[in-house]
């Protein structure tokens, strides 16, 4: 078995804890009822209510479809319910299966496989849109998985991904210096594994494990990967409300706040998250990289 091979195998076993549970937990989401999942996907379309700018869902309709990297299955409702002609793909079984339980609540038929990113098992010019959503830094092949994207893709066809970011408030917080160095283009930083307490703050299940591979990647060398797509755009998005943002934040600004916030650190970190979210835009400092573009 080589170094891939291993890592898809631990890929594979890792998600199948579906991406989300700790937030479903912490929302008391015990079940998978249409009415549990729709307090999920509540909140999760009002905390990345930017979404819809980079995933057309609004243009679907009829539109043979890709998602790759399933989780909790929020995008894939709703691209299911936008009419999209939906196929699902995943390195573990689990979100797969998930996916066709929500396939059953909305009504309609999907294709579901296990299969990897790096390999994926549709011909050249399949799809009209592909999205991929927080999963392609975890394959062990960022500029692989990208090009496998683009492949399936019909001329024309819509690309939707989102990453990590190697230049984000995170990276600066973690290590000034490295960020600094990558920001002038003194070093290049992707496709190199994080080390273990930074993939865990990054993405753990609800043991505290850290995800098996995360890679992070500038805007600069994100654009490099996908030479087949015209009309790119890459778009700097998220804060979260975890460290160091809460630690900072709670310890040093929510006394000037107003009682109503002094009394209710989610709110208050929520709220000042949305307040500060157009400064990380304009400067680029989220976590996450939204890229989109169409084939040539």
């Amino acid at each position: 078995m080589n170094d891939q091979q291993l890592l898809d195998e631990q890929n594979a076993s890792f998600w199948a804890q579906l991406c989300g549970t700790n937030l479903a937990q912490q929302l008391g989401v015990n079940d998978s009822s249409r009415e549990s999942l729709k307090i999920f996907d509540d909140w999760f379309f009002k905390f990345y209510g930017y979404l819809p700018k980079y995933v057309p869902f609004s243009r679907v309709d009829k539109k043979k479809t890709l998602e790759i990297g399933l989780g909790y299955g929020s995008v894939s409702q709703k691209l299911m319910e936008s009419g999209a002609e939906y196929h699902a793909l995943d390195i573990s079984p689990a979100p797969v299966a998930f996916s066709k339980h929500r396939a059953s609540l909305v009504g309609v038929d999907t294709i579901g496989q296990k299969a990897s990113a790096l390999e994926i098992p549709y011909p050249d010019n399949f799809f009209d849109l592909v999205v991929s959503i927080g999963c392609l830094h975890h394959t062990g092949d960022l500029p692989l998985a990208l090009r496998e994207t683009v492949r399936v893709l019909k001329p024309g066809g819509h690309l939707s991904v989102m990453v990590y970011s190697s230049l984000s408030y995170r990276q600066l917080y973690d290590s000034p210096s490295s960020w600094i160095k990558e920001k002038l283009g003194l070093v290049k930083q992707v496709s190199e594994n994080a080390d273990s307490k930074a993939r865990a703050v990054y993405d753990a299940n609800s043991e505290g494990d850290a995800a098996p591979y995360v890679a992070f990647t500038s805007a600069k060398q994100l654009k490099s990967f996908v030479p087949g797509l015209e009309n790119v755009r890459i778009c700097s998005e998220n804060l979260n409300v975890g460290p160091p943002f809460s630690d900072f934040l709670l310890k040093n600004v929510k006394q000037y706040t107003t009682k109503k916030f002094r009394h209710n650190d989610e709110l208050f970190l929520l709220r000042t998250r949305d307040l500060l979210l157009p400064l990380v835009r304009f400067f680029g400092l989220g976590t996450d990289y939204y890229l989109t573009g169409l084939k040539r």
